[in-house]
């Protein structure tokens, strides 16, 4: 679907936009991190290897343990080529815990621009403000206009430093509607009470993260008292979920509660979040947002049968991406396509894959230019790209070979499996930087 033009724009649409981009960048800079790191973390430890092999010697203490001898005259260098090696493996560690942070004040910033946007639509709420203001005060201000944007803003701060749990309480008093019903909330209170750990208390366990996380039914019995927690990729990952549906859900809620003259742009891009999450291989999370507006009754009267049909193949291609082929036919095959345009019927044999019938929509569709470009970006193709018959029906039609510039982008399991070879290594040499296992025969740095 088109995009809706910048100038009619509803505002938002621009602060959930805004928001996605914010956590998109986010987490897109997470792999690069693990890269850097990782590859720093070699260096040094490649480093200290080196200098143990020229000046010192490996060897074990009486009680079994791995210590080095070194000369008195190297320990001052050794000793700074360790803590940068202990420094990067620090770093390459912090990397999750500081992206769970980041996103988490990026649902914090969103909330305000959405909570500022809303006292913009409905003035009136700020009635119901508390603030006091002394006659000679309020003559200090230009207009009225100025003293409502202070009031704004005070209001706006005073609700960030609530919990976030009564953030979304707020709302739902103020626009009288649910907000607080979404399956991921026990999760959404737990990543937000970890981000705490992390700011204020260096990742430990205190009672209180330990009786809300039991008061929202969230079981982990590795959970312990003082343990301290810290956030795998895979933390990292369900975290950007877990505020990506979150903080978007609740956007698009508030958006279509206050303004419902604007369904179909909402629709529209709704429809535009789900495909760029599926461009990106966030299946899992197109499929809840999908499910999300399918589900969601005060947004069904602005549905049209042509939005329904491109959700729901929407929704089969996330799970055909995912390999779950028995998913994906349970919804391509309940679909109504008698009526449809040909390009709805390639859709559906492509998800069923039968290229032989996709061929033949193909020939059938012809070669309109549109198509050119749909064939080399949508995801729709990507597996039937591969096939031979798709090339040289592509050639048929345009004239011209098939060639299509993919950029894969470096994969989270990889970039993990590169970092933990790295933390693996440095454990075992991780004893080079305790001073008693220097154990220099008595030997002390000047």
């Amino acid at each position: 679907m088109e995009k809706i033009e910048e100038k009619r724009r509803s505002p938002y649409d621009k602060v959930i936009h805004s928001y996605i981009s914010r956590l998109n960048s986010q987490i897109q800079s997470v792999p690069t991190l693990y890269n850097i790191l990782s590859a720093q973390l070699v260096a040094n430890v490649k480093k200290v290897k080196e200098f143990i092999s020229e000046h010192g010697s490996e060897e074990k203490n009486e009680e079994g343990k791995d210590i080095v001898r070194m000369p008195i005259e190297y320990l001052r260098a050794f000793d700074r080529l360790n803590a940068n090696m202990n420094n990067s493996y620090q770093a390459l560690e912090n990397v999750g815990r500081n992206a769970v942070v980041a996103m988490v004040s990026m649902y914090d910033a969103f909330v305000g621009s959405l909570v500022k946007v809303i006292y913009d639509d409905m003035p009136q709420l700020l009635n119901q403000s508390q603030k006091e203001f002394k006659l000679n005060n309020i003559l200090l201000y230009k207009d009225f206009d100025e003293l409502k944007e202070i009031v704004t803003e005070d209001e706006i701060e005073t609700l960030l430093r609530k919990s976030h749990i009564e953030q979304l309480k707020w709302i739902e008093g103020k626009l009288g509607m649910p907000v607080t019903g979404f399956k991921a909330l026990p999760l959404f209170v737990e990543l937000m009470e970890r981000r705490n750990l992390f700011v204020h208390a260096n990742g430990i366990v205190s009672r209180h993260y330990l009786e809300t996380c039991e008061e929202y039914h969230i079981k982990d019995e590795e959970n312990k008292l003082g343990k301290q927690l810290n956030a795998e990729i895979d933390y990292v990952i369900k975290s950007y979920e877990i505020l990506f549906q979150t903080g978007v859900m609740l956007g698009f809620v508030v958006w279509h509660k206050i303004r419902q003259t604007e369904g179909e742009d909402l629709i529209s891009i709704l429809s535009n979040v789900c495909y760029d999450l599926i461009k990106e291989g966030h299946y899992d999370l197109a499929i809840v947002m999908i499910d999300f507006t399918l589900e969601n009754k005060s947004f069904k009267k602005h549905i049209v049968r042509a939005d329904l049909l491109v959700f729901l193949i929407n929704k089969a291609l996330s799970f055909h991406l995912k390999d779950k082929q028995n998913e994906c036919l349970a919804i391509v095959n309940e679909l109504d396509l008698s009526a449809s345009a040909p390009v709805y019927k390639l859709a559906a044999a492509v998800l069923k894959e039968d290229y032989d019938e996709a061929l033949a929509y193909m020939a059938q569709i012809g070669n309109i230019s549109i198509m050119r470009r749909y064939y080399k970006e949508w995801p729709l193709f990507t597996k039937f790209r591969e096939k031979e018959s798709f090339k040289n029906k592509y050639k048929e039609l345009f004239n011209e070979d098939y060639s299509c510039l993919e950029v894969n982008k470096p994969e989270f399991e990889e970039i993990l499996a590169s970092a933990e070879k790295m933390i693996e290594q440095e454990e075992k040499t991780k004893t080079v930087g305790v001073k008693e296992a220097y154990n220099l025969d008595g030997a002390q740095p000047e």
